[in-house]
């Protein structure tokens, strides 16, 4: 990968295993929008960033080449090779398929606690209507910030505080009976009872055992915490289009222990193909 400055921006010039298409409807984040062919828009830990699609294999991050190295280079985990990742699965033929139908992929590393309340809104429901409860929360709870230039501008994630001391307006945000769960955990966060930062440091196991303790977390939602917001990449979230490829394609039973280390990023590859084959294939 080469990264470039120029005057809008920094400029990627063939990223390995990036596409922006991809990362953002794999069930992982739901503040990214497609705004125009080839163009997306996202918030993440309070900062707005515009990504351009130059060519076949170029991108244009609007943002300072400082920015970019002390934020966006994490949070779109640049570090970490995931073409090695991908020629593990040599063998298994359905993940061999699903590497290259989501090639693009990779694990966000984002907000431990925008990704607890937002998996606790995604029990029983679907992206589109995900995305569209956390929109109303952020717009009902989160501050609003001016764009700098003049154009519209953005809402941050709401602060535990904020989500604590309102339960009133969180139900009018059509989260339904998650009304309570998301009251309770920012509740916990706040007070300190849950420290999600310490969370990072400590197992897999210790970190899974505490999300579990909260009201309304299960194993589903504390493994996407897990993966998506606390950088536990062994988290394996097992929701219903997973479910589906395990029951078809594995008899139920998956060994993950060949994946230790990364066996979340083997769950994106699964969910992003299980959701492009549509649900008549598993029928």
């Amino acid at each position: 990968m080469q990264i470039l400055e120029v005057a809008e921006g920094v400029i990627l010039s063939r990223p390995d295993s990036f596409n922006m298409n991809q990362i953002i409807t794999s069930g992982q984040c739901f503040r990214w929008d497609e705004i125009r062919t080839n163009v997306w828009k996202g918030v993440a830990f309070d900062t707005l960033l515009e990504i351009e699609l130059l060519d076949d294999n170029s991108y244009l991050f609007k943002c300072t080449k400082e920015t970019f190295y002390s934020l966006w280079y994490d949070y779109f985990d640049f570090e970490r090779d995931y073409e090695q990742i991908k020629r593990s699965v040599s063998g298994d033929s359905f993940l061999e398929k699903a590497v290259v139908v989501g090639d693009g992929i990779r694990i966000l590393r984002q907000d431990p606690f925008e990704m607890l309340i937002t998996f606790i809104i995604s029990q029983c429901s679907n992206i589109p209507k995900i995305k569209t409860n956390v929109n109303i929360l952020c717009q009902k709870l989160g501050a609003y910030v001016e764009d700098k230039h003049g154009k519209d501008g953005y809402y941050l994630f709401p602060t535990p505080k904020a989500l604590a001391e309102n339960p009133e307006l969180i139900a009018s945000c059509g989260v339904g009976y998650r009304d309570k769960y998301i009251v309770n955990a920012a509740r916990k966060v706040l007070t300190g009872e849950l420290n999600l930062d310490h969370l990072r440091t400590v197992s897999r196991e210790e970190a899974f055992d505490a999300l579990i303790s909260l009201y309304g977390v299960g194993r589903k939602v504390a493994n996407c915490v897990l993966l998506f917001g606390l950088q536990h990449l062994d988290g394996f979230p097992i929701d219903l289009w997973i479910k589906k490829v395990l029951d078809k394609h594995y008899q139920g039973l998956f060994d993950t222990s060949r994946y230790n280390g990364y066996r979340g990023v083997i769950q994106q590859y699964m969910f992003y193909y299980g959701r492009t084959l549509g649900a008549s294939y598993f029928e």
